[in-house]
């Protein structure tokens, strides 16, 4: 008899478990979904992060071209003045040398990348 009061006394504690277990259940469940939760804030607020250094990263980039581009062009202007200055002192005739503008279209450069004025006749400025 004693063997049968166990099953049954062991029953009767799996049955409280069970009722139990659905409970504590349903508390882990929301442990674990709070603990999601704010693990997805944290990796929000880290992406939100990562985007703001990323924007401003892209902005000093901008930055940086633009000073490289200005420059680049003065060099440019510098260079193409240099060699229009010994073309001139080499040409053999004085009045036979081209003017600047034919010179630059002679050497097939963009005038508007070396930021070059045909109507004045001159660089202008950055």
């Amino acid at each position: 008899m004693k063997k049968v009061k166990n099953n049954d006394c062991t029953r009767c504690i799996l049955h409280k478990k069970s009722k139990n277990k659905p409970q504590n259940s349903k508390d882990s469940t929301q442990s674990e979904s709070k603990q999601l939760e704010k693990i997805l804030d944290e990796k929000k607020e880290i992406l939100r992060r990562l985007n703001l250094v990323k924007n401003y990263k892209s902005k000093d980039e901008i930055n940086n071209l633009d000073e490289s581009i200005k420059k680049w062009t003065k060099t440019a202007q510098k260079a193409i003045e240099e060699l229009y200055s010994h073309y001139v002192t080499n040409t053999l005739s004085k009045n036979e040398h081209l003017p600047m503008n034919d010179f630059i279209k002679s050497l097939k450069i963009d005038s508007e990348l070396v930021k070059y004025d045909f109507e004045n006749e001159c660089f202008k400025e950055i």
